[in-house]
C-alpha cells in the first residue's frame, strides 16, 4: 500500500508524542490495536469517522485538524463535549511493570495545575508524588479514596 500524501499522520504522531504517550497508550485510549495506530501514523490508512473521533477525543484535539489540519487545533466548547474529564489506560511493559498513561481533559487539568503550583510542583510531579502517596495508604483507605474520586468526577466537581 502507498503512503497517503498530506500530513495526518505527521500531525498524529507529533501530537501523541507531545503527550509522551506510546502507540500502544494511545491505542488503548482510542479502543484500537496499537497496529491500527502504527498504520495510521505511517501514513498507510486514514481512520473512518469514529476511529478519527476517538483518536481527537483521546489527544483533546478537534477532529477536522487532525485529519487535514484545517480549523482551530482545539476549542473549550470541545472539552465539555467529551463525556470524561480523564481517561486511563495501562499497558503491560514487556520488563515488567505497568505503563499508566493519563488523559486529563481541560477542567480536570486545570485543578491538577492549580494544586501543583501550589505546591511549586510540575504537574508530572504532582501527579507521581499523589500515586504514590495513594500507593502507602492501607488497602481499605483506597477503595473509600477511589469511591470519593469517582463521586467527584461524577458529579462534575473535578
Amino acid at each position: 500500500m502507498s503512503r497517503l500524501s498530506g500530513t495526518f499522520a505527521d500531525r498524529l504522531r507529533t501530537t501523541r508524542m507531545a503527550q509522551a504517550l506510546s502507540q500502544v497508550a494511545l491505542a488503548e485510549l482510542a479502543g484500537m490495536k496499537s497496529s491500527q495506530l502504527s498504520r495510521y501514523e505511517a501514513g498507510h490508512m486514514v481512520p473512518r469517522e469514529r476511529v478519527l473521533f476517538d483518536l481527537a477525543a483521546a489527544l483533546g484535539v478537534r477532529p477536522e485538524w487532525l485529519l487535514n489540519g484545517t480549523g482551530p487545533r482545539t476549542t473549550s466548547r470541545d472539552v465539555q463535549a467529551v463525556p470524561r474529564p480523564l481517561r486511563v489506560a495501562t499497558s503491560a511493559l514487556p520488563a515488567g511493570g505497568t505503563e499508566i498513561s493519563l488523559v486529563l481533559y481541560d477542567d480536570l487539568r486545570t485543578v491538577f495545575m492549580e494544586r501543583a503550583q501550589r505546591q511549586g510542583l510540575t504537574l508530572d510531579a504532582f501527579i507521581r508524588n499523589a500515586l504514590l502517596e495513594l500507593a502507602k495508604e492501607p488497602v481499605d483507605e483506597k477503595l473509600e479514596l477511589a469511591r470519593e474520586i469517582k463521586a467527584l468526577i461524577d458529579a462534575g466537581a473535578v
